[in-house]
């Protein structure tokens, strides 16, 4: 709640004198600090509540500060979980180059689809799973067990021998890399203050992309592209084994289990992939028309209304809480969040990095550290959702253009070529535009243009709608000091002084005076 003016009355502040005179055991007038001036923002993870107020004795000692972490802990940290980025980033990248490998290995020519969407659907779907159970267990054995899973994964896909045991092994690899990432920011976050975190969030963006670039470039078969991550995982799940020091709540098996919110865990998980199969068969395997495609968005978006009111009203620790929408600085962040991943082929470079981490510490510093792990899972999956969205969008408006030039087309072309150019076909058939006479190819690229410059504005429109959310971020002050995480079955008991998800200010000892503001 908001810090105003005349919150403490004359009464209260009398009774808190007379408990200090009670305490010092003489009647003595309390000694009042000066006038400060208290900020009116909501107290929160990003506002400390003594942050603006005078030290106490407890404050003023130097071992209750908490402590910063040491250079030679930092690195600890943070090279594994960068190994860890790079990993992911580097496999999710180096498969495309080898598809044609495969396909030729597996004499398989319609299973090879599955190799990139298996991977995708997959670690979409078990999204916001990974915060909520991270919460329970405690960030390290998490991360492990995401490590191991990818591990896994990898070991299938290098040994495969037919295209469905590849696409298993894509799906596991798909669940482990979800973990993996989610659990890299969650415990960056966990460790470092909110002023500070957005740096080393950077750093592991940096890396992300450094991964996803040279992925395509490495060379070697197309099984090496899995063995690569086994003695790279090998090595940083030992480091973060026996050096990654970071509090466990020590819950058991069987308590954990039952604090899971198994209902909407598979609630999301169903609703997640009705949407996401629906939008990837769409006008691919099946027409956008057909019954399989329309019975898969609608029953995904039913599935996903249930699953809200599932967490709103009926989950007592919900996948994803509805107070993580109670903020309008944490809803925009989302807002802007989605959005920078349908305009990331639009805008690159500085104005796209720049907006790839601040929307995420800006929703934690509206929020608790009771929701530092459903933050970063929640974010997460409405990326990987707009993404998906964003791709399918991008595709309708394209084919839908060029379907609307193949009447010009045809009489330039003739009806055969033009076809080659319609809207399905437009995409896979670029290359034929080289064989074109040099005035055809001319007709035929100023047909391409037309198709994506349609596409390009509804990029802008939806950047205008992540500008637009901006306008609705407040401003929060930053702590420079980090925040231990709450976890285990009884995390909200612990978190005291709590109400509705947003941290309420501590009493104040002696009494102060709230400045006129």
């Amino acid at each position: 709640m908001p810090l105003r003016r005349g919150d403490a009355s004359a009464s209260s502040l009398e009774d808190a004198a007379s408990a200090t005179q009670a305490t010092d055991g003489a009647s003595t007038e309390p000694n009042f600090p000066p006038r400060q001036i208290i900020s009116k923002d909501i107290v929160s993870e990003g506002d400390d509540a003594t942050a603006n107020l005078p030290p106490t004795s407890s404050q003023a000692e130097p071992q209750d500060e908490p402590q910063k972490p040491s250079g030679a802990s930092i690195a600890l940290i943070m090279v594994p979980l960068c190994l860890s980025v790079f990993m992911s980033a580097l496999d999710l990248t180096i498969v495309t180059p080898a598809i044609p490998a495969i396909v030729s290995s597996f004499k398989s020519g319609t299973g090879y689809v599955w190799i990139g969407s298996a991977f995708i659907l997959a670690s979409t779907a078990i999204t916001p799973v990974w915060g909520s159970i991270s919460d329970i267990w405690g960030r390290k054995p998490i991360v492990l067990i995401a490590l191991t899973i990818f591990l896994a994964g990898s070991l299938i896909c290098a040994l495969a021998h037919r295209t469905d045991m590849l696409i298993a092994g894509r799906a596991i690899q798909g669940l482990g890399s979800s973990g993996l990432g989610i659990m890299v920011n969650v415990i960056i976050c966990d460790t470092f203050s909110l002023r500070d975190r957005g740096l080393y969030l950077a750093i592991t963006s940096l890396v992300w992309a450094v991964g996803s670039t040279v992925g395509p470039i490495i060379g070697g078969s197309w099984r090496w592209c899995f063995w690569i991550n086994l003695p790279i995982g090998a090595l940083v799940f030992f480091v973060l084994l026996f050096f990654l020091k970071l509090p466990s709540p020590h819950t058991p098996i069987i308590p954990g289990l039952k604090a899971i919110d198994w209902a909407g865990s598979m609630l999301i998980i169903g609703a997640a992939l009705m949407i996401l199969l629906g939008l990837d068969f769409g006008n691919v395997t099946f027409p956008w028309s057909s019954v399989t495609v329309i019975c898969l968005i609608v029953f995904g978006v039913v599935t996903l209304g249930v699953f809200i009111i599932n967490e709103w009203k009926i989950a007592p620790n919900p996948v994803i809480p509805m107070r993580l929408f109670s903020d309008r600085s944490t809803v925009a962040a989302y807002v802007i969040w989605s959005c920078n991943f349908y305009v990331l082929i639009v805008i690159t470079g500085i104005g796209v990095g720049m907006n790839l981490e601040p929307p995420l510490v800006a929703a934690q510093a509206a929020m608790t550290v009771l929701d530092t792990a459903v933050i970063q899972s929640t974010m997460t999956f409405l990326r990987s959702l707009a993404t998906a969205i964003a791709v399918v969008l991008g595709g309708v408006i394209f084919q839908n253009e060029m379907d609307a030039s193949s009447h010009r087309l045809g009489k330039v072309l003739g009806e055969e070529v033009a076809q080659q150019f319609n809207g399905d076909q437009a995409a896979a058939n670029v290359e034929l535009i080289k064989l074109l006479p040099s005035d055809q190819q001319e007709q035929v690229r100023d047909a391409y243009f037309d198709a994506f410059k349609s596409v390009w504005i509804m990029f802008v429109t939806v950047a205008g709608l992540s500008l637009l959310a901006n306008l609705f971020l407040r401003a929060h002050h930053l702590s420079t000091t980090s925040k231990e995480a709450v976890l285990g079955v009884d995390r909200k008991e612990k978190h005291t002084g709590t109400a509705n998800g947003i941290q309420a200010p501590q009493p104040i000892e002696p009494p102060h005076q709230l400045a006129d503001n």
